[in-house]
């Protein structure tokens, strides 16, 4: 399996290990030559996946999840409840976490809609894409600006996938149940150097503690 982004394969890691070794214009060239590949991966899965009946589109006038050939808002709102799902438990998962929120939730920059770059979109597509028989979920901290149909066009090919699930992850709640719960997680993490980084880490393992399953960082890209 190559991903692009947080582990590349042995034979790249040979390659670029001799280029150091040898001739540092051969790093850049190994560089540039990576840049490229991963431009290529994010736009194929940015497409999103063949259009199909079953897969996710969000309607532009209501603002939730719907499924092709479907007018009537029950379905739709139905749709909405499918995507917007907690994970289950024990189950084979594929878990991305985003925590530009976790310590406040005010969003960052003026993105509407889901607040997630175009390479994080990436990611979570390419691992549904790898892996079409198992549930995906983006768990994020930053509140959804306005409706979900007013994200990015990355974001909607992204939610496309039939496979993919995002869930609003609420520190105060999501540490409920778990040995955090007793725990003074906002006046810890807050009283560190590094607050936001430590904050992550503790929401990775609290993620895998909760649910199971396997965890990638938002910046892993699977291109096989």
């Amino acid at each position: 399996m190559h991903i692009f982004g947080g582990l590349v394969s042995a034979r790249h890691q040979a390659t670029t290990q001799s280029a150091i070794a040898t001739d540092t214009n051969h790093v850049t060239e190994s560089t540039k030559l990576n840049d490229v590949l991963t431009a290529i991966t994010l736009e194929s899965h940015l497409q999103g996946p063949p259009t199909s009946q079953h897969s996710n589109v969000i309607s532009s006038t209501t603002g939730v999840p719907t499924t092709h050939n479907t007018a009537d808002t029950d379905t739709e709102l139905s749709a909405q409840r499918e995507i917007e799902k907690e994970p289950v438990p024990g189950q084979r998962n594929i878990l991305f976490l985003e925590t530009r929120c976790a310590l406040n939730d005010s969003t960052p920059g003026n993105q509407s809609g889901l607040v997630i770059s175009t390479r994080e979109a990436c990611a979570v597509s390419s691992a549904a894409s790898t892996n079409p028989d198992t549930k995906v979920y983006l768990l994020y901290t930053c509140s959804i600006v306005g409706k979900l149909s007013d994200s990015p066009e990355y974001v909607k090919q992204m939610l496309s996938y039939p496979n993919i699930r995002i869930w609003k992850l609420v520190v105060a709640d999501f540490i409920k149940g778990t040995p955090l719960e007793n725990w003074d997680y906002m006046g810890k993490v807050q009283s560190s150097k590094w607050p936001v980084d430590h904050a992550s880490d503790i929401l990775r393992f609290t993620t895998l503690w909760k649910y199971g399953g396997t965890y990638l960082d938002l910046d892993f890209v699977i291109q096989k």
